[in-house]
């Protein structure tokens, strides 16, 4: 049956909190904040919900999840940039993004996690040149599908070790 309604901000009081599954649920509503303050979250798993707004500029910023290796919010209506201040969340191995209304251009900032093993930007219109230079990250599965961006392929070429790169449906950007 899954779990209906919003993210309560209260959730964001378990300081304790190391794993947060909310996947294939029925959750509505905008992301509450507050669960970006969890300081030892290992784990935000959000996807297939139909949360909806904006991210969160400050999501990674002031110390806070310093831990966080895993952040899927994918499968859900999130529209906006992603935030900025995402690099400041150096343990990140995984993000995924995919199967949003995401927009703007994908930050360069990304490059600085170091750690990052899965980038999933499916399925959203993110636009521009991806600033993504492939030779800065460790970086195991790209996926971009159905997103119109100038990728730098070239770039992908400097990549050391194996890696997977996801363009099925790609629709690339043309200059005019």
């Amino acid at each position: 049956m899954g779990v209906r309604g919003s993210i309560a901000p209260e959730i964001g009081n378990l300081y304790s909190l190391a794993s947060l599954d909310l996947s294939g649920n029925y959750l509505n509503g905008s992301i509450a904040p507050t669960i970006f303050n969890l300081t030892v979250v290992e784990s935000i798993n959000l996807y297939d919900n139909s949360l909806s707004g904006s991210l969160p500029r400050h999501i990674c910023r002031y110390n806070r999840l310093q831990r966080l290796k895993v952040l899927d919010l994918g499968s859900n209506e999130l529209e906006g940039d992603i935030p900025l201040s995402l690099d400041q969340c150096s343990q990140l191995e995984r993000i995924s993004f995919g199967l949003n209304k995401l927009s703007g251009n994908v930050p360069r900032e990304i490059v600085n996690i170091t750690k990052l093993k899965v980038l999933d930007l499916s399925f959203n219109n993110l636009r521009g040149t991806s600033n993504l230079y492939a030779h800065n990250l460790s970086i195991s599965s790209y996926v971009i599908s159905i997103n119109p961006l100038s990728l730098p392929l070239l770039e992908l070429l400097s990549i050391k070790g194996e890696f997977s790169l996801n363009l099925s449906n790609w629709l690339p950007q043309h200059n005019k």
